[in-house]
């Protein structure tokens, strides 16, 4: 009888050495859980690039400088690019508001900046197509096969005519379109316009115009 109870005492002893350890093991279990739970909420989300196109307005070219990769971060003492909002940054940034589809019907794209951000713009998800000249498609330092192999749709004329549009549509909401062609020209030298608007009736006949174009090509 006496060993009995001495087991049993041992027993209970066990038990209520156990029971903490269980408790704090329990304890540590959830507080993991809870670090992993709110690590995960804590996660940034992707920003987008938010434009409020809310009426017309026009941009006129050319610009005094290219526009700097670094932006006003820039640390360079003698950086010879601009560093305040331009023209193009603007038409840029107007671009980059596309959330579902981006469609370009331009003559020439020979600006590696406005290249890079179409580019760009296709990798975040955003289907981009793009219309051009066939002519200047094989010109001399033409971006439209280095767009086509990143994964771009793109289209040309194949006429011995000229494909001389220039205009983009953005998520089939806002319509860019003017006598600018993407080049560095336009961009610093030549006298340009560029219209950026939200006007329905404008956006739907320039729509129908690229969808004619692209079932055609």
């Amino acid at each position: 009888k006496k060993e009995k109870k001495d087991k049993e005492d041992k027993s209970k002893k066990k038990d209520k050495e156990d029971k903490p350890k269980k408790e704090k093991k329990d304890k540590d279990d959830k507080s993991k859980g809870k670090d992993k739970k709110e690590h995960k909420e804590d996660k940034p989300k992707k920003e987008s690039t938010s434009v409020s196109i809310t009426s017309s307005e026009v941009i006129f070219f050319p610009d005094e400088k290219m526009p700097c990769n670094n932006g006003s971060s820039c640390k360079r003492k003698q950086c010879n690019f601009a560093h305040e909002p331009t023209g193009l940054t603007r038409m840029l940034d107007v671009l980059s508001s596309a959330k579902k589809t981006l469609d370009i019907c331009v003559f020439t794209i020979t600006a590696n900046e406005i290249a890079d951000r179409v580019i760009d713009i296709h990798k975040s998800g955003v289907t981009v197509r793009v219309i051009t000249d066939d002519d200047q498609r094989v010109s001399s330092g033409s971006d439209i096969q280095r767009m086509a192999d990143a994964g771009i749709q793109v289209k040309d004329d194949a006429s011995k005519f000229h494909m001389h549009h220039k205009f983009a549509i953005v998520d089939k909401k806002v319509l860019v379109n003017g006598s600018f062609n993407w080049t560095r020209q336009a961009v610093l030298s030549n006298r340009e316009n560029v219209v950026i608007t939200p006007d329905k009736a404008l956006v739907t006949a320039f729509g129908n115009e690229f969808e004619t174009m692209w079932d055609m090509y």
